[in-house]
């Protein structure tokens, strides 16, 4: 049996202590007390760390280690362990991490199965050990030439957490330096946050591989699972270099694309802050048409200490809203990688005070963003351009449509996709880039064409592919349309536009 991976945002303890956090937030709980209160039996350990620093004397470690202590509320560990069908222990060999498949086939022949381990709240497992040691390390990481740039709020946020995601807690510092102590001599002359990123980075490369087998494994892999399987997903590589980067005092963050916004799927990328104080994206989540092209519906930077402004942390109810929005550990980021630009969308008729922008992906609408209402009118924040979003509700768990798809160019003007009957036009696709459908379009097959008719998708008509274009007449101008190559499945379909004489695709 192969288990799927685990949604990264998915925090188990967090919904048992929404309350609290919630309680912190309005003023009426110390946070750092209801940390302690939740810490129950372990509340000694966790005491026992801020005595240390009390009695050192030392004001600016005990900052930090309040701030690790309060925003450790929700914090567990979540990971997967592989057993042979005596039920022992193994880590298995992936053969080819590229082709998961071929793993799941050779699982099931050997009789292995998998095991989701979900350990007890950090608060109620942490050893004051544990944490000394780590803040000791932090700080002495902190003194590191490409670090001392940092104010104490950017060391707690960009060096100083002791986990990435939800990995199973390790002394990943020390495990860092010993494995890695090499790089010591290669980083002795340099200075800048990204010259000392460029080197380690490079280094990772040569040794940790990109592999879909990574998929069966800890949807947070620790540093020693790493280390032992050499593979990972988008996601790993940037947890990978957070272990590496901020054990050597280069401060990084993960970045994530939630969904595309112009194709399907998600996408991690790592932020570097810079010399001067800035968060550099290492490769943004947006680029120009005349590159890949790729654009991010939303950019969220994931973040140790609880957020006070995610809608999560707004709301009565945490099930009333998408659960990609339950998460509390994320800023957006979306102003550091793309000319981003508010929508304003006015919906006087509308009785709802929260609206939701949902991009398409495989073959869904799936939310990305939130906006609230003001007047009339429902501001949705920084978003980004040459993405179709289209604003919906949430409720019982599935989304509604509130008004037409819209998106953005480049110059900042906002665009709506309204079907015109009155203006019926020629619609010919001749070349489709691979990133919008996998391998272009293949002669001989039939696709068909549907349109977003405000409500949904209508079946418009369909044509063969001859000679490597298709032809569809007296198509609704002013339109979002869908290809779709009948059972195919959702991987393999994007929508576009008709703009003058061309086809645009998202």
């Amino acid at each position: 049996m192969v288990t799927r991976r685990i949604n990264n945002i998915k925090w188990c303890g967090l919904l048992m202590c929404f309350s609290c956090l919630q309680a912190c937030v309005t003023g009426k709980e110390d946070k750092l007390q209801v940390a302690l209160e939740i810490a129950g039996d372990n509340r000694s350990e966790l005491v026992d760390v801020l005595d240390h620093y009390a009695t050192e004397g030392d004001s600016l470690k005990y900052k930090a280690a309040c701030f690790l202590i309060e925003n450790m509320i929700g914090r567990r560990a979540r990971y997967v362990e592989w057993y042979d069908g005596d039920g022992k222990l193994i880590h298995p060999d992936f053969d080819e991490p590229r082709k998961s498949e071929l793993f799941k086939r050779k699982a099931d022949s050997c009789g292995w199965y998998s095991k989701e381990i979900v350990c007890e709240p950090d608060l109620q497992i942490m050893k004051s050990d544990y944490l000394i040691r780590h803040i000791d390390n932090a700080f002495k990481a902190w003194e590191r030439p490409w670090a001392k740039h940092l104010t104490f709020n950017q060391f707690c946020e960009w060096l100083l957490p002791y986990r990435v995601g939800n990995e199973k807690l390790e002394s990943w510092q020390e495990i860092v330096r010993k494995e890695f102590a090499y790089l010591e001599e290669v980083l002795k002359d340099l200075q800048g946050p990204n010259q000392a990123y460029d080197a380690i980075d490079y280094d990772l490369f040569t040794w940790f591989k990109y592999g879909e087998c990574a998929y069966q494994l800890s949807p947070d892999q620790s540093i020693s699972e790493m280390l032992q399987y050499k593979i990972g997903t988008c996601d790993d590589y940037c947890t990978l270099r957070c272990y590496l980067m901020r054990a050597f005092g280069v401060p990084v963050a993960t970045d994530r694309a939630i969904k595309w916004g112009n194709r399907n799927g998600a996408h991690g990328e790592t932020a570097v802050l810079d010399s001067s104080g800035n968060a550099s994206p290492y490769f943004p989540l947006y680029e120009k048409v005349e590159k890949k092209g790729r654009a991010a519906g939303k950019i969220w930077r994931k973040t140790y200490a609880i957020q006070e402004q995610c809608l999560a942390m707004k709301v009565r109810d945490i099930h009333a809203i998408p659960e990609v929005f339950r998460d509390v550990h994320y800023v957006d980021a979306s102003k550091d990688h793309a000319p981003v630009k508010d929508i304003l969308l006015p919906m006087p008729n509308c009785e709802d005070t929260l609206a939701y922008m949902a991009v398409f992906n495989y073959g869904e609408w799936q939310p990305v963003w939130w906006g609230t209402k003001c007047g009339e009118v429902f501001r949705f924040t920084d978003m980004i351009p040459r993405v179709v979003y289209l604003p919906v509700n949430y409720r019982n768990g599935s989304v509604s449509p509130m008004h037409a798809p819209v998106w953005l160019d480049e110059q900042g003007e906002l665009h709506s996709l309204k079907p015109d009957l009155n203006c019926l036009e020629e619609v010919v696709v001749d070349s489709v880039k691979e990133a919008y459908l996998p391998g272009g379009l293949i002669k001989g097959e039939v696709y068909q064409l549907y349109y977003w008719n405000n409500e949904d998708w209508k079946w418009f008509s369909e044509d063969k592919c001859v000679g490597g274009t298709l032809k569809f007449e007296r198509v609704p101008g002013g339109v979002l349309l869908r290809l779709i190559r009948p059972g195919n499945y959702k991987d393999d379909e994007r929508i576009f536009i008709k703009g003058g004489d061309e086809v645009k695709w998202f």
